[in-house]
């Protein structure tokens, strides 16, 4: 059985009735919450101008509106990969790192 086409039903719903909270978009279209979320990221690779903020995601056509969401986006994704490469660096001193015991080593 195929998944429901959560892009397209979300899109809709975002042409009907804006801003609403992932959360309250998953309770009323009975998705999962992380399948909004996949929907979100599908649209906006598409070209749909959704835009989120403090009230939830919405639909716009205005630009500056855009770009705003962009910039937010955009930190929000250097401060996660700033975070990734610190447990990268932290895996690595892990695996350099082996604990002595009077026994011998463990690992």
């Amino acid at each position: 059985m195929n998944p429901p086409p959560w892009a397209d039903l979300l899109l809709t719903r975002l042409l009907l009735d804006q801003p609403q909270t992932i959360g309250d978009l998953s309770e009323a279209m009975g998705a999962p919450r992380r399948a909004i979320e996949r929907a979100v990221e599908e649209l906006r690779a598409r070209g749909e101008p959704i835009v989120s903020g403090p009230d939830g995601i919405a639909l716009t056509r205005d630009p500056e509106r855009l770009r705003a969401s962009y910039r937010a986006l955009r930190r929000r994704y250097i401060h996660q990969a700033m975070g990734a490469r610190v447990l990268l660096r932290t895996a690595k001193r892990f695996e350099r790192f082996q604990q002595t015991t009077l026994f011998g080593e463990v690992a």
